[in-house]
């Protein structure tokens, strides 16, 4: 949501109305940022309204209710996707242009059976070639033929574990095969079937336009299919609310900032690295942290004596990137993009799915060090970020592809093409 506030306050400036069609959990984040929201699916997200700190509060459910709730879930999500009430709302929304997350792709074969023109957003790089490897794994491609058999044998990896995934689920009546719930779709509309890509870790392509909230300039040199493109990373500055206490940073010791995302606090391992970073940034008082651990975590049950760390649940991205000299993150695609646009190197601790392959990219263009694989211990914290901080070649790096980043928000790449696109007929918007 956080990216595509970017762009949608872009468009809001040029006179577009936006409307988020949203999750009840998203409404209150939507309205604060100063857009409309349409709230769907209230009685399948009715629990989503709380937060990670009450979840974890409470018993974790056993295997089996897990798996009746994830049955539960999906069922009730697909049978709302294929009924009249999908069309109601776009009946009432009446848009010009509906604007689909590439990770809902359901939504656009509705806009299609419609003729309502549709566009994917894609807040991810994209996979749709062999010889990138998948966003899942830290192969750097060199064009090797050994490389290329690596990447190759990585897809081959993902997709057999997708498929035992995929038919352990049905098995017990969880329909996950979203290929195939998105060609049902498309036969219904009437849409072309051949257009939709299954070459993914994620979710099925589309084939219809598509945008990538990121700079090219930061992805593997690659092709990219003639309907996607690469726009601008729609960094967005935050208001400050008062709650950060500025006067807390020494100007005369180097801030390190830390956000590991906003679900690092369902990983196995949070706790781990949240006190690793701590302990390797403390032990330095050269060095001061300022750790946003965001809002799901109660801040009062971290315990730590460091004088030169300071954990909050919240901090003013931008303003603290201005200010740091390297930030610590978990390797999401957002976090990524605000270091290279503010021009701060990285030192990235990948958790899980895309953040790996993002790493891997960090690595390619030398914008950082990478933790990979292991465990996170603050050792080796503190000498990823001593070799960071002492590499100036990487911190000019980082400056070149930031000055670009910032060329590019200003060309306004996202607006300029959707407003093009608002010009086209629906059915021109495929391919």
């Amino acid at each position: 949501l956080f990216t595509s506030f970017g762009l949608a306050e872009k468009l809001k400036s040029n006179h577009h109305k936006i409307v988020y069609v949203c999750v009840p959990a998203h409404e209150d984040l939507v309205r604060s940022n100063g857009f409309e929201a349409e709230v769907i699916l209230e009685n399948l997200f009715t629990d989503s309204g709380e937060s990670t700190k009450e979840r974890s509060a409470q018993k974790r459910p056993g295997v089996l209710e897990s798996i009746s709730h994830l049955r539960k879930q999906t069922r009730q999500f697909f049978e709302y996707i294929r009924s009249r009430q999908v069309d109601e709302l776009m009946d009432d929304l009446s848009p010009d242009l509906l604007l689909v997350d590439s990770a809902l792709p359901f939504f656009a074969m509705a806009a299609y059976r419609m003729r309502i023109r549709c566009v994917m957003i894609s807040v991810t790089l994209v996979e749709h070639d062999y010889d990138i490897p998948p966003l899942t794994s830290a192969i750097i491609p060199d064009g090797s033929l050994r490389n290329r058999f690596l990447s190759r044998l990585s897809w081959c990896w993902v997709q057999l574990l997708g498929a035992i995934s995929r038919n352990l689920l049905w098995v017990l009546g969880v329909e996950t095969n979203y290929t195939r719930v998105l060609k049902k779709l498309a036969v219904q509309a009437d849409y072309p079937v051949e257009r939709i890509s299954t070459l993914t870790t994620l979710m099925p392509g589309t084939g219809m336009k598509e945008l990538i909230l990121c700079p090219g300039e930061f992805d593997f040199p690659r092709e990219l299919p003639e309907n996607t493109s690469y726009i601008e990373a729609c960094v967005r500055e935050e208001e400050d609310d008062g709650r950060f206490p500025t006067g807390w940073i020494d100007s005369k010791r180097q801030l390190v900032f830390c956000y590991l995302g906003g679900q690092s606090a369902n990983y196995a391992k949070h706790s781990t690295t949240l006190q690793s970073v701590i302990n390797a940034v403390g032990s330095r008082q050269d060095w001061q942290l300022v750790f946003s651990v965001g809002s799901g975590v109660d801040i009062k049950q971290i315990n730590y004596h460091y004088t030169n760390v300071l954990v909050v649940n919240w901090a003013p991205y931008g303003r603290l990137l201005k200010q740091a000299a390297l930030m610590i993150n978990h390797g999401g695609l957002g976090s990524i993009k605000q270091c290279i646009y503010h021009g701060v190197p990285m030192v990235v601790l990948p958790l899980c799915r895309d953040q790996i392959g993002n790493g891997a990219r960090v690595v390619y263009h030398g914008l950082g060090a990478v933790q990979r694989g292991g465990n996170v211990t603050a050792k080796n914290i503190e000498r990823m970020i001593e070799a960071v901080l002492s590499d100036d070649d990487c911190r000019q790096r980082v400056a070149v592809m930031g000055k670009r980043f910032r060329e590019i928000e200003r060309d306004e790449r996202g607006l300029k093409r959707i407003e093009r696109y608002l010009s086209m007929p629906p059915g021109d918007l495929v391919g």
